[in-house]
C-alpha cells in the first residue's frame, strides 16, 4: 500500500530493487527513481516505530529538505520527493530515538 503526504510517501515492506542503490551506512539503502523526482529510502535493521526526522543537505552542508515522520512498524521503505533537487552529491539523516543513520546519494538530473 502507497500513502502520499505531500512530499514524502510511506510504503509497506516491499521495494522495487531495479533502481540503482548507492552506499551509505548498513542502516539506510538509498535508490534514486528513474525519473529522478524520488529517493526511495530502506530503512535498516536500527529503526523503531515513532517520529524520525529526515533531513537531506548536499555536500556544502546547506539544507535542502526536513520532514518529520510518524513511523509505523511495517513502514520500513519511505519515499521522499526530491524534484525539486538540482544535479549534486547530497546526504539524508534519518534521526530517530537519539540515533542517527546517514546515506549518500548522487542526483544526476
Amino acid at each position: 500500500s502507497l500513502s502520499k503526504f505531500g512530499q514524502f510517501a510511506l510504503v509497506g515492506n516491499s521495494i522495487n530493487t531495479a533502481n540503482i542503490s548507492i552506499k551509505n551506512d548498513n542502516n539506510l539503502k538509498l535508490w534514486v527513481s528513474e525519473d529522478k523526482n524520488w529517493l526511495h529510502v530502506q530503512m535498516g535493521n536500527n529503526y523503531y516505530p515513532g517520529s524520525a526526522r529526515f533531513s537531506i543537505t548536499d555536500i556544502n552542508g546547506r539544507l535542502h529538505f526536513v520532514k518529520i515522520l510518524d513511523i509505523n512498524e511495517n513502514e520500513s521503505h519511505i519515499i521522499l520527493n526530491i524534484s525539486d533537487l538540482s544535479s549534486s552529491v547530497y546526504f539524508l539523516n534519518v534521526d530517530q530515538k537519539g540515533k542517527r543513520s546517514t546515506g549518500k546519494f548522487i542526483l544526476n538530473q
